[in-house]
């Protein structure tokens, strides 16, 4: 299914595109850089912001009122919807 929803409601990790879009984006919340000795830096949006991560791993911040097209199967959705998260 194809839902049209502001970026602060559709959940990390969620497949989305741009209104009018082709390019698939991975939608995150966080973001962890791991470093090659071990370490590892956390970068979480603020709230209702997101990161969107494209197959080549460029990443942008969206504000929360953005509009997506989110890419959801629906048993996903009705899962959603029902543990209130919207």
């Amino acid at each position: 299914m194809k839902i049209l929803e502001k970026v602060k409601n559709i959940p990390s990790d969620s497949i989305v595109k741009k209104i009018g879009g082709t390019k698939p984006y991975n939608l995150r919340r966080t973001v962890i850089i791991y470093k090659e000795d071990g370490n590892r830096t956390t970068i979480e949006c603020e709230d209702g912001e997101a990161f969107l991560i494209n197959g080549n791993g460029d990443i942008n911040v969206v504000g929360g009122e953005k509009e997506m097209v989110w890419e959801v199967e629906s048993r996903v959705l009705v899962n959603y919807i029902e543990e209130g998260d919207m």
